[in-house]
């Protein structure tokens, strides 16, 4: 199964900061996109798509000659695209990147705002963040 014409947009905002960055992820010619990434030097990459229980599965991965590689897993349901990022340098996932709430999720919605999203959002994906963060912090 392919994901190719589809796009999907939301912001970026790194690790710490107030703004961020627009975001327009595209899947293409089975080759997976990032805008945000661009700026920092990665390209397009190859993807992988699969049904899943929910929706579309999908993997990707792309690279920065500085800053080494990105993988991207995620599913796509309709409209919305769930997913996580993980930066690799030298081959081992950067163990200092947490991010939660509409940082990691942003445009989930489309439009429109139905409430508590946001919060329950935050609330799993921050405990999800939070035990990363406490699990680097151990090591």
């Amino acid at each position: 199964m392919k994901l190719d014409g589809r796009t999907f947009a939301g912001i970026v905002v790194e690790c710490g900061k107030q703004a961020g960055d627009a975001e327009i992820i595209t899947f293409r010619n089975g080759r997976f996109h990032s805008s945000a990434c661009t700026a920092y030097g990665y390209g397009d990459g190859p993807y992988k798509a699969a049904a899943a229980q929910v929706g579309l599965a999908f993997e990707a991965e792309t690279e920065s000659p500085q800053y080494g590689r990105l993988v991207w897993r995620g599913v796509v349901r309709g409209k919305r695209l769930d997913g996580t990022l993980t930066m690799l340098k030298d081959g081992k996932p950067s163990g200092n990147m947490f991010a939660a709430g509409e940082i990691m999720a942003g445009n989930v919605l489309g439009k429109g705002y139905l409430a508590g999203i946001g919060m329950t959002i935050g609330a799993v994906f921050g405990r999800i963040a939070g035990e990363g963060a406490a699990k680097h912090a151990r090591n």
